[in-house]
């Protein structure tokens, strides 16, 4: 009546086998998606665009920032600057499939390992195999 447990070690052999494709597979279709997300936020973005209005304070800018670094330092126009640029439509595009890539590797990391777990298993049972009792 217990011969389930040989079926789940069936499946579970089966999945072993066949994990690093499937991770691969997963990996390939996140990194996929992420570029197209990325694409498309961008033309997304990049749409709604208008052209910006005249700014007749324009200079007051200039010499804000100038207060603001003689007050505290390069840093803070250089992180404003950042900050803008991350808020562009390919600052945007880029942060999406920066993310996309990070996930995709994830999944392509652990195909790596559990092939190398796999190759140093049947290493392992091939020199048990060779070697005289």
């Amino acid at each position: 009546m217990s011969t389930g447990g040989g079926v789940w070690r069936d499946r579970l052999a089966h999945l072993r086998t066949h994990e690093p494709a499937r991770m691969r597979a997963i990996g390939t279709v996140v990194l996929i998606a992420g570029v197209l997300a990325a694409v498309t936020v961008y033309l997304v973005a990049l749409r709604g665009l208008e052209p910006a209005p005249f700014d007749p304070l324009e200079g007051h800018s200039r010499s804000a920032d100038r207060q603001v670094q003689a007050l505290m330092g390069n840093w803070v126009n250089l992180t404003a600057g950042w900050s803008e640029a991350l808020t562009s439509p390919l600052g945007e595009a880029v942060g999406v499939g920066a993310f996309s890539a990070l996930v995709a590797g994830y999944f392509f990391r652990v195909a790596s390992i559990v092939d190398a777990e796999q190759a140093d298993s049947t290493a392992d049972s091939s020199d048990a195999r060779s070697r005289p009792a």
